[in-house]
């Protein structure tokens, strides 16, 4: 009998529900970005009649409202969103995602200076959540490199503390997940890794034994054990997403990502009450027909 994510952890959300989760987060984020993450540029082949057309576009960093109609955003200025979320305990090196972020800046800085053809990466907007003792320290450093971070490569860090409710919303609208959990025992797996995957959000996760039991690398997620590694692969994964976005206005159909085939395999997982009903209670009823206790139903 394995964990598995319980049936709140959904990837169907609607557009309605996403969009009223960003604008609750707005007011949390717009210290941290800049405010043209926000802003929606008129496609390619808009007229100038269009344009201007007078409806008002009311928009989040991930969905936008216009004459009523709630749409997700697929446009340039959309970040990617990487979520993580942590117990800022010493079991979780942080700092690994820290110092990929900062190697990832230095690529996306050499690409920026030899690009001829325009947008190559997307916005990136990591997230991380929760609580615990090495949190303040944490924050200190993300905090001294953010300046660097954003102006130089469009990254951009900070925390959130969500209502309980909220979480798995967050959870269901990010494109790829973190987890830096290591287990002391060598046994057990990140909870964090089936919220994720009840969402259907690939998770590149460091390695320990025992972890491809539930993430197995390059099927529906990636493995690393250093920064380096995971720089290279938010590079990889999340490069396509700005050739998807470049392509929304035109007439060719969007590319099938590495993202998307993770987050293909990872459909079809039992949720944890179909998985128990599968494995234990079979043997709860044997064990209770033995007895000669016999309920009717596996309540």
């Amino acid at each position: 009998l394995h964990d598995r994510p319980p049936s709140f952890f959904t990837p169907d959300l609607s557009c309605q529900v996403r969009h009223d989760l960003w604008q609750r987060l707005d007011s949390e984020l717009r210290p941290f970005l800049p405010a043209d993450w926000w802003t929606i540029p008129p496609p390619k082949n808009d007229t100038k009649a269009t344009h201007e057309s007078g409806s008002t576009v009311m928009s989040t960093l991930f969905t936008k409202e216009c004459n009523s109609v709630v749409e997700d955003r697929v446009d340039v200025n959309r970040p990617a969103l990487v979520v993580s979320s942590t117990s800022w305990t010493p079991d979780e090196d942080f700092g690994i995602l820290l110092d990929a972020l900062v190697e990832l800046k230095s690529k996306l800085v050499d690409l920026k200076r030899d690009n001829k053809e325009g947008l190559l990466f997307p916005n990136l907007l990591v997230v991380v959540t929760g609580k615990g003792p090495q949190k303040q320290y944490y924050q200190e450093k993300m905090a001294t490199m953010r300046e660097e971070l954003l102006e130089a490569a469009n990254i951009a860090i900070c925390t959130l503390w969500l209502e309980p409710e909220d979480y798995p919303r967050l959870v269901a609208c990010a494109d790829l997940g973190i987890s830096l959990h290591t287990s002391t025992s060598g046994l057990d797996l990140p909870m964090k890794v089936l919220d994720l995957f009840g969402c259907h959000v690939p998770v590149c996760a460091v390695q320990f034994p025992c972890l491809d039991e539930l993430v197995q690398h390059d099927v529906n997620g990636t493995t690393f054990l250093t920064a380096h590694q995971l720089s290279h692969q938010l590079y990889t994964l999340l490069q396509p997403l700005s050739t998807n976005t470049t392509m929304a206005d035109t007439d060719e159909p969007p590319i099938i990502t590495t993202l998307q085939r993770y987050s293909n395999a990872i459909r079809g997982m039992p949720r944890w009450r179909e998985h128990w009903h599968e494995h234990a209670w079979p043997f709860l009823l044997e064990l209770m027909n033995d007895t000669q206790c016999i309920p009717t139903t596996a309540e």
